[in-house]
C-alpha cells in the first residue's frame, strides 16, 4: 500500500528537505531511545511483519538460518521497547482493491520464475505443508515468493521465534528485565495446522494476559493495523488507572519502511485531536524508518541507519505553512486540510492509483493557497471519513480540481516540461485515478466501501 518514492519528489525526501526539525537519523533502535532518554519500560514498539520477514538476507536461506534472523531483530526491539508488538496482513480481510494489486504483482513475478515438472518442484507452492518440509527446504525465500504458500511459512516462523524468545525472555526476566512480545495477525498452529484447515490468523504471545489487552476487530492490511495497534495503546495510556503494562510508557515507536505510514499517521494524528484530544497527549509517537543500502535486504549492514519521524511536529508545521502562523482555524478546518494534502500524494503515486506527472511537491506548494483562497475544496476533504460513497465520489471531483490547480501552479515555473502539464491537464479524462485516489484516502481514514468497482477497480477474481 506504499506511496510510490520518485526519486527527490517523494514524500519522504520532499518532507526531510522542508521541514529537517521532525526528523532525526540514528545508527539503531537503542540510539532512538537513548536519544530520547528514555527507559525500555517506557517505550512501546509495533514492528510491521510482513517487511520484517520479507527483509531477510537472501544469505539466510535454510529454515534455521531464517529463524535466527527474525529472532534477532525481534530481540533487537525488545532491547529498545519493554513491550513489543509484530503485526502482519490478515489475507483473510483484505479490502477487493488490495487483492487486485497483488494480483497484478503475481503476474509480473512469475514471468521471472523458472518453471520445474509438477514432481520436481523444490519448495511448496501452495498450503499443503508441514514442518518437516520447511526444515528439509533449502531456500526459505522461494516459499516466502509463492503467494499461496506464504501464510503457513509465515505463521510457522511466527511459532519457531516465539518458543526461541520465550528464552531469551526468560533469561532478562531472572536479571530483572520484563520483555513482552506479541504476535499479531498469525495463526498460532504454524505448520502444524491440519491439511485443508481454514487459517485463523490471531493474536498470540509471550503473555497471554496482555494479549487480551490489546485484542481488536480484524484488520487486513499491516499498515493499517500499526495506526490500530496505537490507538489500543493510547486508549489504555489515556485511562484513570493504566494496565501494568503500559504503566510508564511515554513513548511509541512504529518500526516500517513504507511511507503510507506518514500519511496514516498524519490522518490519525488530526482525527484524534477533532475527536479524542486525550489520546494524543497520553503518548508520543513516531514513526521509525529503517533505511538500508538495498530495500530488499535486512541485514547488519554498518550503513543502515533509523530515520525518526515525530509526525505530531510534521503536523504542527505542515499547518503553519498551509494557514500561516496564529491563523484562527477550528480543528475541523485542520483536519480538512491534512486530509486533502494526503489525498493528493496517494494521487502523486501509491499502490492503488496514480496520476501521471503528479508528485509530492506540486501537491505541497500549492496547498497554502487552496487553503486560504479555496475553502470550498478544502472542506470537501471532509468527505473522506463520512461513511458516504456519494461523498467521496463528489470527493473525487474535488480532487480533479487539485489536480488542475498543481498543474497551473507547475505551468508557471520556469523549465516546465509541456508534456507533464498535458497530463495533469487531463486529468477530466481520467476520471478512474480520481475516483480510486478518493476512495483510498476514504479507506485509510477508516471508512472503508466494500464495492471497490464503484470506484474504477476492476477484479478479475
Amino acid at each position: 500500500m506504499g506511496l510510490k518514492c520518485n526519486g527527490d519528489y517523494g514524500v519522504k525526501r520532499v518532507l526531510k528537505d522542508r521541514y529537517p526539525r521532525a526528523f532525526k537519523q540514528f545508527t539503531t533502535l537503542k540510539d532512538v531511545r537513548e536519544g530520547l532518554k528514555l527507559e525500555r519500560n517506557q517505550v512501546t514498539a509495533a514492528l510491521d511483519g510482513n517487511v520484517l520477514l520479507m527483509q531477510v538476507p537472501r544469505s539466510a536461506a535454510c529454515f534455521g538460518a531464517y529463524i535466527g534472523v527474525v529472532t534477532n531483530a525481534i530481540v533487537s526491539a525488545l532491547g529498545t521497547a519493554k513491550l513489543v508488538f509484530v503485526v502482519f496482513d490478515e489475507p483473510e480481510n483484505l479490502t477487493m482493491a488490495k487483492r487486485e494489486e497483488q494480483m497484478r504483482r503475481d503476474t509480473n513475478r512469475k514471468k521471472a520464475v523458472p518453471l520445474f515438472s509438477n514432481d520436481l518442484t523444490p519448495y511448496p507452492t501452495d498450503d499443503d505443508y508441514g514442518v518437516d518440509e520447511l526444515l528439509r527446504a533449502e531456500d526459505c525465500h522461494s516459499i516466502v515468493g509463492c503467494r499461496p504458500a506464504r501464510n503457513r511459512f509465515f505463521d510457522e516462523v511466527g511459532v519457531q521465534v516465539m518458543a526461541r524468545l520465550r528464552r531469551t525472555i526468560d533469561d532478562w526476566k531472572h536479571n530483572g528485565h520484563e520483555a513482552i512480545v506479541i504476535f499479531d495477525g498469525l495463526d498460532s498452529r504454524g505448520a502444524s495446522r491440519p491439511l485443508g484447515a481454514e487459517r485463523t490468523p490471531e493474536l498470540f504471545g509471550s503473555h497471554p494476559e496482555y494479549v487480551e489487552l490489546f485484542r481488536h476487530a480484524a484488520v487486513g492490511e499491516g499498515d493499517l493495523k500499526l495506526a490500530v495497534v496505537q490507538d489500543l495503546v493510547r486508549r489504555h495510556c489515556a485511562e484513570e488507572v493504566r494496565p501494568t503494562v503500559v504503566a510508564d510508557t511515554k513513548i511509541h515507536l512504529t518500526i516500517t519502511i513504507d511511507t503510507d505510514s506518514i500519511c496514516i499517521e498524519l490522518l490519525e494524528r488530526v482525527r484524534r485531536l477533532q475527536d479524542v484530544p486525550a489520546l494524543d497527549t497520553s503518548i508520543h509517537g513516531v514513526l521509525c524508518f529503517r533505511e538500508t543500502n538495498t530495500k530488499r535486504e535486512m541485514d547488519d549492514d554498518p550503513r543502515a541507519t533509523y530515520c525518526v519521524l515525530d509526525y505530531a511536529t510534521l503536523e504542527q508545521l505542515l499547518q503553519q505553512d498551509m494557514w500561516g502562523i496564529g491563523a484562527q482555524i477550528t480543528l475541523h478546518q485542520q483536519r480538512c486540510a491534512i486530509t486533502l494534502l494526503c489525498a493528493g500524494w496517494i494521487l502523486a503515486g501509491c499502490d492503488y492509483t496514480e496520476v501521471k506527472g503528479l508528485n509530492a511537491a506540486m501537491v505541497l506548494d500549492v496547498l497554502p493557497g487552496v487553503a486560504r483562497m479555496d475553502p470550498s475544496l478544502v472542506n470537501a476533504a471532509a468527505g473522506a471519513w463520512k461513511g458516504d460513497p456519494a461523498a467521496v465520489k463528489k470527493l473525487a471531483r474535488s480532487l480533479g480540481r487539485l489536480v488542475r490547480i498543481c498543474a497551473a501552479s507547475y505551468g508557471a515555473q520556469a523549465g516546465a516540461r509541456k508534456a507533464t502539464i498535458a497530463k495533469l491537464e487531463s486529468t477530466d479524462l481520467l476520471e478512474v485515478p480520481l475516483l480510486r485516489g478518493a476512495w483510498t484516502i476514504a479507506y485509510w481514514c477508516g471508512k472503508e466501501f466494500a464495492n471497490v468497482r464503484d470506484f474504477g477497480f476492476c477484479l478479475a477474481v
